[in-house]
């Protein structure tokens, strides 16, 4: 939007030193700062409440400094924009959705079996809910509702999802391409995940390995990702599920067979892809993680978990599905895939070729489209 000759201003808390071309930066300091509310060490509803006072006093200054935007877009569920129309009640609100806890979903539904790892209680579940009642002031006072995906949308009410607009975050496809030269030259499963835990099928997978590690004595494993819990659950008894990993695969991993890589920076984790002979993504009816887009626009051959959320990003051509609460269902899947070299390539080029529908180009457009022509003000 800076590019097209719009002012444009992020508001935020945390930066990390990142600049965008033609976007004025303003960081929220000193008491309205990220770590004045860490300091408070509040419960996540008051939190979000203490977070989005903040950002109502940073509007309040810049209103007196003459700023009167047309449109705002805020990340909705922490509070951010939640009092923007409190200070700007002329403007256009559009409110990006992350995640709406609806009491039906999928993903909150107790099954004993697929929860063995991650059980939601009537507690939890509560709590859940509760994080929808900022959520829903936001909501219902934007003038649109954007979510990246048809999934994430059919979380909300049906009296919200009239509102709501699927625009896909998108993927770079310049930057997340094949190369042939870079693939490894033994067999290479991949893993990638932002953290290792049971959101993410973490425990499932690993308890898949020993079984393919002996029947595959050529396959290597190499696991990217924090050992760490973003999305909930209890790790196990020894302290994190990467150090459950390390014991269940410890004879591989003195081997050298099986390697975590940890966290990779950017040129790193773009090759890394590209080597991979066959790439995992497995998870709960959840968000997808843009690890997932990323793999695809690297044709990757993928086995993906065959849930509702993967098929919008995967058809059935474009990836392996399977379910991965059936027993040796993984280790055939992989082992039927490292026999068919063909059948990898083909995967691998349909899985890019679906990746260009969610690149970022589109996505702009999308955007672009949604702020010009149904946000004029």
């Amino acid at each position: 939007m800076a590019k097209l000759g719009h002012e444009v201003i992020f508001l935020c808390q945390t930066h990390y030193g990142r600049q965008l071309a033609g976007v004025k930066r303003v960081t929220l300091k000193q008491s309205l700062s990220h770590e004045a509310l860490e300091a408070k060490e509040l419960p996540h509803f008051e939190k979000t409440l203490a977070q989005a006072d903040q950002y109502r006093c940073a509007f309040k200054q810049l209103k007196h400094q003459g700023f009167n935007p047309d449109v705002i877009i805020s990340h909705t569920g922490w509070g951010c924009g939640m009092h923007s129309s409190l200070i700007w009640p002329g403007a256009k609100r559009v409110a990006y959705l992350e995640w709406w806890f609806a009491a039906y979903s999928e993903l909150l539904v107790n099954n004993e079996q697929s929860n063995q790892w991650l059980k939601f209680d009537e507690t939890s579940k509560l709590k859940f809910r509760e994080r929808n009642l900022p959520l829903s002031l936001e909501l219902n006072e934007a003038s649109i509702i954007v979510t990246p995906t048809r999934w994430q949308r059919k979380q909300l009410p049906t009296s919200l999802q009239q509102h709501c607009q699927v625009i896909p975050d998108g993927v770079d496809l310049k930057r997340f391409h094949p190369d042939i030269n870079n693939k490894s030259e033994r067999p290479l499963l991949t893993y990638g995940t932002r953290g290792m835990e049971a959101m993410r099928r973490f425990p499932e997978f690993i308890l898949e390995l020993p079984k393919l590690l002996s029947a595959e004595p050529q396959l290597e494993v190499e696991i990217a990702g924090q050992d760490s819990i973003f999305y909930g659950g209890k790790p196990p008894s020894n302290g994190s599920w990467g150090n459950w990993a390390k014991e269940q695969l410890s004879t591989w991993i003195d081997q050298g067979r099986v390697r975590m890589v940890g966290t990779l920076k950017a040129e790193k984790y773009q090759a890394w892809l590209q080597k991979s002979w066959i790439h995992v993504y497995l998870t709960r009816p959840f968000v997808v993680s843009w690890s997932l887009c990323e793999a695809m626009a690297s044709g990757c051959c993928l086995v993906v978990s065959d849930i509702e959320p993967i098929r919008e990003f995967t058809q059935k051509d474009s990836a392996l599905h399977i379910n991965e609460m059936h027993k040796n269902t993984f280790t055939k899947a992989v082992a039927s895939l490292l026999g068919d070299e063909a059948k990898r390539k083909t995967l691998g080029e349909a899985a890019r070729l679906r990746a260009s529908y969610f690149s970022i180009s589109n996505s702009h457009k999308q955007w672009r489209q949604l702020l010009d022509e149904e946000l004029t003000t």
